[in-house]
């Protein structure tokens, strides 16, 4: 069975996670000023631009994991990153399924 800990000792453990909060939080705020920037400004054309910003809210979406949900840094059994694994692929397979049926309806009943 697991042991309780004291108040003592997760409280040692405290300063630790705010720093994490506070990385956390200031790399989110850069990425999304990035993303802002890049839209804002028009720096790249179009067919660059949607490509970078889906690579960076990828880096913000693992950023926010990391840093505030603490994935991966649960006690064995991983039984938060094992669903969060489940839920990213049934949502891969309903929006992949999804560009699927419409591409084939646009296909089949436009001229």
């Amino acid at each position: 069975m697991s042991e309780e800990r004291s108040l003592k000792e997760i409280q040692k453990e405290w300063p630790q996670t705010l720093k994490l909060y506070i990385v956390g939080f200031f790399g989110s705020l850069g990425l999304t000023g990035i993303s802002f920037s890049l839209t804002a400004w028009e720096v790249f054309p179009k067919e660059i631009l949607i490509p970078v910003l889906v690579l960076l809210a990828l880096a913000q979406a693992t950023t926010q994991l990391v840093f505030f949900m603490h994935m991966g840094k649960e006690e064995k059994p991983r039984w938060m990153t094992l669903v969060f694994s489940f839920m990213v692929l049934v949502l891969l397979i309903v929006l992949v399924g999804s560009i699927w049926i419409i591409s084939d309806l646009n296909h089949r009943v436009m001229p």
